[in-house]
């Protein structure tokens, strides 16, 4: 890959952006897959970029291959009436019904559109949000990342399902793999005498084996029949659907604003704006001609439209902070410091190629993936209607050597051995509503919740600790719990991270009383 570097700058661009747009296109279009699947099997091309260089131009294609698979994976909903990923769910309420309608063309087209145009205008938002970096970052301290951590944690265990006692004891499994390897101090905790598991256990295995091997299998050993629909696709259509969405502007303003709202919510992401934003079309648009549910058009510009917004929004936690905006985001995160770069570090945000990368990737790729899906829609339609028989063994064989090219191939048995632990895991967790995003987010993030409370126990409470002893030996507990934690002036100091603190106690009690949520994203 190196004659990319003799390339102009512009060209290297241009072909490392269209390659992003057909391989995300391309892996958007299969059912069950989505974004997170696309990123996993990024790290086993990782090595192609592994240059002087090349390493900004794998930014270029990683947030691409994102936003291309966010647009892409509209065609699974409508054609097939199966999300492409949790990010188009309600994709599918009124565009399968089109598409057994005869117009499959003017539903994707819409679809399509409105994700391209909403990605664009929620883009240049987010581009006017980043350079006020240091400002914000200024009054964003430790304790406040800590409260952010803890408040994205309880928000996802709330909304991923509806029993959110199982999703805090898969948060607390992911702390507890999270631990695994050395500690602050140096010392090896958690390995159970393996000497493989004291670098700690690789985020690469972990994604794949919760998010990819259950998909894939289960794709591979149950029949996905096609519709008898009718898939031709008609250029007059693809003109309505893209009229429709104009005629429908503020509906889609709508649906961008909730995508980009909620996607600014560490560790939430796509899987929950698609259906806010196709209820609150719903409740706006009370009197219909056609029935939600039946083929209406709004239904579906409503959903859509908070897809590639919700992308934006989602970056922004990941990059500033080092808080993923969810489960895809929190793989990206992982890839990138693979690559060299630790989001989150203000060396990072300074880095003026990487933001001109990210950016660049994610306008840029954001126009060139909406245009390639609605020039080459017949032929991407085809793919879909493939049976996944024939290619999910494909998928999981790439799965696999992601996972060992990310590890450069030196513990084979050892890499087989842990994927299929977590393979396990992962199946379990689907079938008994363990939720995994909450799982993979608290995994990703106890190093920052480890670290937080470390440096807050030095700033904040290390006098109060040498007294500690001497209550405890003298039972003095009423004291311990008054003098020294509630009466401590960082909850005054710092009102930011008690208000977070506190509405994240206040969520997860509602979410352990309150049982009449439909929401299942596990």
């Amino acid at each position: 890959m190196e004659w990319l570097l003799d390339c102009p700058t512009y060209l290297q661009w241009i072909i490392v952006i269209l390659t992003a747009c057909v391989y995300g296109g391309v892996i958007g279009l299969i059912p069950s897959a989505g974004p997170s699947k696309a990123v996993i099997l990024l790290f086993a091309i990782v090595s192609l970029f592994d240059f002087p260089g090349g390493n900004y131009l794998f930014v270029l294609f990683s947030i691409t291959t994102v936003v291309a698979c966010s647009i892409g994976d509209s065609f699974s909903g409508v054609l097939l009436g199966i999300p492409g990923a949790n990010s188009s769910a309600a994709t599918m309420v009124d565009g399968y019904p089109l598409a057994k309608q005869g117009r499959a063309s003017y539903a994707l087209s819409a679809a399509i559109t409105v994700s391209t145009v909403n990605g664009l205008l929620f883009g240049f938002a987010g581009m006017m949000i980043i350079p006020y970096y240091s400002a914000i970052a200024g009054v964003v301290g430790v304790p406040e990342i800590f409260a952010l951590v803890v408040l994205s944690l309880s928000m996802i265990s709330v909304i991923t399902t509806n029993d959110t006692f199982r999703s805090l004891c898969a948060v607390g499994f992911g702390f507890f793999v999270g631990s695994i390897g050395y500690d602050m101090m140096g010392s090896s905790r958690n390995t159970f005498g393996w000497e493989y598991l004291e670098d700690g256990v690789p985020i690469v295995i972990v994604a794949a084996g919760l998010f990819a091997i259950p998909e894939i299998w289960e794709s591979i050993t149950n029949r996905i029949a096609a519709p008898k629909t009718d898939i031709r696709l008609h250029n007059q259509q693809t003109w309505e659907g893209m009229w429709a969405v104009w005629r429908n502007r503020w509906i889609s303003l709508q649906g961008g604003v909730i995508g980009f709202v909620i996607g600014l919510l560490p560790g939430i992401g796509g899987g929950v704006s698609d259906w806010i934003g196709y209820s609150a079309t719903v409740a706006t648009n009370k009197k219909e001609s056609v029935k939600f549910g039946e083929g209406n058009i709004k239904g579906l510009i409503g959903c859509e439209g908070t897809n590639n917004s919700g992308q934006m929004g989602a970056l922004l936690p990941t990059i500033m902070f080092g808080i993923p905006g969810g489960k895809t985001f929190a793989i990206l995160m992982a890839l990138w410091l693979y690559v060299g770069f630790e989001v989150g570090n203000s060396f990072v945000m300074n880095d003026k190629q990487f933001i001109d990368h990210l950016i660049g990737g994610y306008m840029i790729g954001t126009a060139f993936a909406g245009v390639v899906m609605l020039l080459f829609a017949r032929q991407f339609t085809k793919i879909v209607y493939i049976n996944p028989r024939y290619y999910m063994p494909v998928m999981l064989a790439l799965t696999v050597w992601a996972v060992l090219a990310s590890r450069y191939y030196a513990s084979v048995w050892e890499d087989l051995s842990l994927l299929a632990v977590f393979g396990a895991i992962g199946f379990a967790c689907k079938k008994y509503k363990f939720s995994r995003p909450a799982m993979l987010m608290a995994f990703i993030l106890w190093d920052r919740v480890e670290t937080s409370l470390n440096q807050m126990a030095y700033i904040f409470f290390w006098d109060d600790l040498k007294a500690v002893d001497h209550l405890l030996e003298t039972g003095s507990f009423d004291l311990l719990l008054t003098d020294y934690f509630i009466n401590n002036s960082i909850w005054s100091e710092h009102p930011f991270m008690t208000t977070c603190l506190v509405l994240a106690v206040c969520i997860v009690i509602y979410g352990i009383f309150n049982k009449t949520r439909n929401m299942s994203y596990v």
